[in-house]
């Protein structure tokens, strides 16, 4: 017998509401109910329900409009047959974006390692437990939520206006790189062990370390893009 493993409260609300876009009477377009009768529905607080609803957007689910609320976006899984080609068509405008992390975040790191308080390890810390809990379902929109939040998360940590004005651009851009990287099994082994090591760095502080293990990361990103145009799409 194996360990029974406790399922995160916000994936729960992932599943809650994934079942309820798919199986309920909403159309595509069709605003979701307001946060206050979701959070009253499902017996959770705003943040939890707010980083479901973000997971919810990154597979394609969820459309969130500014000042307006939630939308259904759509109702089918996402198409991983297709996936190789998403990544061959945008391969020249990932790898610029990139090459820029490669130059900016392993000095945000650096910073961030310099200036880093108890309570930043403590928030890379939960950061971390919920990645290797998204790995170990394989929940690629929570992977998603997650690697974005831990990068910008340094990079905000640097305390540098100009890097952190730099990465919010780049954040946008690549947010749909996010949101197909992780249905490849490969590219979720290659985030795990690389942001652990990051974070050891801040645990050790040791900036140094932490400037070798970005860059050892976003190499290793870069190789999977090229195994992500791999993929078979038959």
């Amino acid at each position: 017998m194996k360990a029974v493993k406790r399922v995160p409260v916000v994936q729960q609300v992932v599943e809650s509401l994934k079942n309820y876009i798919i199986t309920g009477h909403l159309e595509v377009g069709e605003k979701l109910p307001s946060e206050k009768e979701l959070c009253e529905t499902l017996s959770v607080g705003r943040g939890t329900l707010r980083e479901a609803i973000r997971a919810l957007e990154a597979t394609g689910y969820v459309e969130i409009r500014p000042g307006k609320g939630a939308f259904i976006a759509g109702k089918n899984h996402e198409d991983i047959k297709n996936l190789s080609v998403w990544f061959e068509k945008n391969e020249v405008e990932i790898i610029d974006f990139l090459r820029v992390r490669q130059a900016i975040e392993p000095l945000a790191v650096k910073l961030a390692i310099q200036n880093s308080r108890p309570e930043n390890i403590e928030e890379l810390q939960r950061i971390m437990k919920r990645t290797i809990e998204a790995a170990d379902a394989f929940d690629a929109p929570m992977l998603s939520l997650c690697d974005e939040q831990f990068h910008a998360y340094i990079v905000s940590c640097s305390g540098n206006k100009l890097l952190i004005s730099i990465y919010n651009l780049m954040a946008l851009a690549l947010r749909e790189f996010r949101k197909k990287t992780f249905f490849v099994p490969s590219n979720v082994k290659n985030l795990v062990k690389p942001h652990q090591e990051i974070l050891n760095a801040f645990i050790e502080h040791i900036p140094e370390n932490g400037e070798q293990a970005m860059l050892k990361h976003l190499d290793l990103i870069m190789n999977d893009l090229e195994k992500s145009k791999a993929m078979p799409n038959e």
